[in-house]
């Protein structure tokens, strides 16, 4: 496709102002082209919407009225035939770009400083991207930009003997990253990810490969015939990014894998076993100098001593901020309390840095920091960092944030708590919360300690307008008997995963259940556009899920346009 084959082109942009200044440089820049635009407040396109019969789509971020281009291009690119996409974002927003590339667009324009020279030089690259990925998916199956970690735990669940699941990660990720800066850390990852799924598409073995993280690019291989459990493939792509030369901005970039595999001898292996034996093993390829491996064969004394290890990377990690918080958003699916309206949710979950610089997951530090009586701290740091926010809410001209906040049964029992939440509201100089702070109570953790937790509900609530939410719901008569104990705001249930799929009267009963007691209701783990359907039918308040929107990094940096 050329600059002079564009005919038909989609402008979607909530600024009229906008849309016509884009309708001017289009008259310029492809006279014969016949612009579309589309005004956001019309709501998401439907289902039946045509979208590949326009040869270029030039897609907003900041859509108004709480809706997200990233969101749009997650939701309707589908397929291979999905036009090219160019996204617009305000100056400065690197993270926006990094989730526009990894959603599928295929160049970015900065709103500000937007010029004829600038508009020709994106539509060329983002025509030349497009047809260069076109041509990957008449032999590849299309891949999806954003990476599913849970699409790649899902399938862990049905391993079979004989398999092998190989992990690798790009070493000491942080620190490349704060070096070269966010985006051209992402397009090494993503570089990674295509050097290996070519790398697999070509050979022999019938393979997987997903992008599972910031760094992380899984392989899943079926019926490894060979009697080396990997150990070619693992050296085969040590041997690949050996010989590659990168470069950033004209200049060589170094980086190495840690590559880890491991050999399904067990069909029974449980998919959280697997995963921690890659993270051992990756571990151990991190101790290696170079793009290196480790094929997990341990012995208990070489467990003792990763354990330990593992406890020397976690311990003082919240002392030391080395914590990576990641911010899950809501989507607003109802009309709702209006105390509610200008509040824009996130869901709060952190990762650990390790003084190797490497990620460590909460299922590798939850069950340490368990075992130490460590995970008040954890919750501590959590919600400083979340009041941090909360008290920039109150000097912002933007949508206030509001953030939901695992508290573990450590705090629920900690008769200091209370106390210790009336010091951040000092420090940080606010009179309360502000219904910005919701506090998520899982219902096991409720019963168990019942008239603690009603005492907390009810003070912080009243006192310092702090919301509860109740988690991991699965049935109306644990339901009801909490409600009818304590003030929640909101119910959390992850209805829709494949394995445990809620039955849809149950799920409407429990919904029902909680608009009876003013309690909003919210839907986890939207993977799909089935599951994106049947929470609107349920008539869910909130739902959240990598379909609809990845974690985020950073969520102050909101995007605000002046045309």
């Amino acid at each position: 496709m050329s600059e002079q084959e564009i005919n038909q082109i989609l402008v979607i942009d909530d600024s009229v102002d906008f849309r016509n200044l884009l309708i001017k440089f289009f008259e310029k820049v492809c006279p014969g082209a016949t612009v579309n635009v589309y005004d956001p407040a019309d709501g998401k396109p439907s289902e039946t919407f045509v979208w590949d019969k326009y040869d270029l789509i030039i897609l907003d971020y900041d859509l108004g009225n709480g809706e997200n281009g990233l969101e749009w291009l997650r939701l309707y690119k589908t397929s291979s035939s999905f036009p090219p996409t160019i996204m617009l974002t305000a100056q400065g927003n690197e993270e926006t770009v990094v989730n526009a590339f990894r959603y599928g667009a295929q160049d970015y324009l900065r709103k500000d400083g937007l010029t004829k020279g600038r508009m020709v030089e994106s539509i060329n690259c983002a025509l030349k991207r497009y047809q260069e990925e076109t041509k990957k998916a008449d032999t590849q199956q299309l891949r999806v930009h954003i990476y599913n970690k849970e699409k790649f735990y899902r399938s862990l669940e049905q391993i079979n003997r004989n398999d092998i699941v190989i992990l690798t990660e790009i070493d000491r990720f942080q620190t490349l990253r704060d070096e070269i800066g966010m985006l051209s850390a992402d397009k090494i990852a993503d570089f990674t990810s295509e050097k290996i799924l070519k790398y697999i598409s070509d050979s022999k073995y019938a393979g997987d490969v997903t992008r599972i993280g910031d760094s992380s690019i899984a392989i899943l291989i079926r019926n490894y015939q060979d009697d080396d459990k990997g150990n070619i493939i693992c050296e085969q792509l040590c041997k690949i990014f050996d010989e590659i030369t990168y470069k950033v901005n004209g200049e060589i970039t170094n980086f190495s894998l840690n590559i880890a595999s491991v050999y399904i001898l067990n069909e029974s292996t449980e998919a959280e076993a697997i995963l921690n034996q890659l993270d051992t093993a990756c571990r151990v390829a991190r101790d290696k100098p170079g793009n290196s491996f480790v094929i997990y064969e341990i012995t208990n004394n070489d467990a003792v001593k990763i354990d330990e290890q593992l406890d020397s990377h976690i311990i003082n990690a919240f002392s030391e901020d080395r914590v990576k918080p990641h911010y899950q958003a809501f989507v607003k699916l109802s009309s709702i309390d209006s105390k509610f309206d200008s509040i824009g949710f996130y869901q709060v979950r952190i990762n650990l840095i390790g003084l190797d610089d490497g990620i460590i997951e909460a299922r590798e530090f939850v069950p340490v920091l368990r075992s130490r009586n460590m995970q008040k701290d954890m919750d501590r740091w959590v919600i400083n960092s979340c009041v941090q926010k909360i008290a920039m809410n109150n000097t912002s001209d933007h949508e206030i944030s509001g953030f939901f906040v695992s508290l573990t049964e450590d705090s629920l029992t900690d008769i200091a708590f209370s106390k210790w939440l009336e010091s951040e509201l000092a420090v940080h100089k606010i009179s309360d919360f502000g219904n910005a702070l919701v506090l998520e109570i899982s219902i096991d953790n409720y019963m168990k300690h019942q008239k603690q937790t009603s005492f907390l509900i009810k003070t912080l609530g009243e006192k310092h307008n702090i919301l509860f939410a109740l988690t991991e719901v699965t049935g109306c008569s644990s339901l009801e008997s909490c409600l009818s104990q304590s003030k929640f705001n909101f119910i959390m249930l992850c209805p829709f995963i494949d394995a445990n799929q809620m039955p849809t009267k149950e799920i409407e009963d429990i919904v029902g259940m909680g608009k009876e007691f003013l309690c909003l209701s919210v839907a986890n783990k939207i993977e799909n556009n089935d599951a994106l359907m049947s929470a609107m039918r349920c008539e869910f308040d909130f739902i959240s899920g990598y379909f609809l929107q990845p974690p985020q990094d950073n969520i102050m940096e909101t995007e605000v346009v002046e045309v």
